[in-house]
Formats: structure tokens, sequence, C-alpha cells
């Protein structure tokens, strides 16, 4: 797959099958929770704590971004 382009949910699953992956609704439901700028900033501190040694690319820069859709 191109590094262009956004890999589906089933790729990601295939590739890091260990990797617990939520779903949107669990996110949403984070950061509801945290109802705080300094609650949205602290859950994507986590994220990307997770996400950067799960992907192998710590210490170089990333753009994260999630976007929410109802189903």
């Amino acid at each position: 797959m191109s590094k262009d382009r956004y890999y589906p949910l089933s790729y990601l699953r295939q590739k890091h099958a260990k990797a617990s992956v939520p779903s949107a609704d669990t996110v949403l439901n984070y950061i509801n929770a945290a109802n705080s700028v300094a609650g949205i900033l602290s859950f994507f501190r986590a994220l990307n704590s997770v996400m950067l040694p799960l992907l192998k690319i710590p210490g170089t820069p990333q753009d994260f971004a999630i976007d929410f859709h109802d189903v």
C-alpha cells in the first residue's frame, strides 16, 4: 500500500494482529469524558505514546487525525 493512502482497519488488524484498535465510538467516549482542552491533549499524548512505538516511527514528526462518523 502507498504511504500516501489511509490504511483500512482490516489492513491494520492484519499487520498488527496483537494490537487492539478502538472503534470510533470508544475514542469519542474518551474525548467526551475528558470535557476539557487539557483532557483532550492528555488523550492525544497517550495515543501518541502507544501508536508511535507500535508503528516503529518514534522520534519522527507525525500528524494524527481522527474522524468521527455516524454509522
